[in-house]
């Protein structure tokens, strides 16, 4: 999880260049593929965020935003944001230009 930071911006960088049409066909797909693994980044953010969610917000609101994922972003962008408040070592957030294709 050391790596959440960095993971979650490969993983945005990737989102942008698909959204913008950089990306596209096999080359897309090899390069999501890539993320998989061990542990690799997909899990990293996946997992930090929904559980970022939870501990926030309660199991309740984490269902709610699994059972409408537009909510995802913008949800652990809050989380994130209360997270970072407590002086702690900061998590990353998602950009704007990503959360409004949301």
């Amino acid at each position: 999880m050391k790596n959440l930071n960095a993971d979650l911006k490969k993983v945005e960088d990737f989102f942008i260049r698909v959204l913008d049409r950089k990306v596209e066909g096999a080359e897309m797909q090899k390069e999501g593929f890539a993320f998989f693994g061990v542990q690799g980044s997909w899990y990293t953010v996946g997992y930090r965020m929904v559980s970022l969610i939870e501990q926030t917000y309660g199991r309740k609101r984490l269902i709610d935003v699994l059972c409408d994922q537009r909510l995802l972003l913008t949800t652990y962008n809050e989380a994130a944001v209360k997270y970072n408040r407590d002086g702690k070592e900061p998590l990353a957030l998602w950009s704007e230009s990503v959360v409004k294709w949301n």
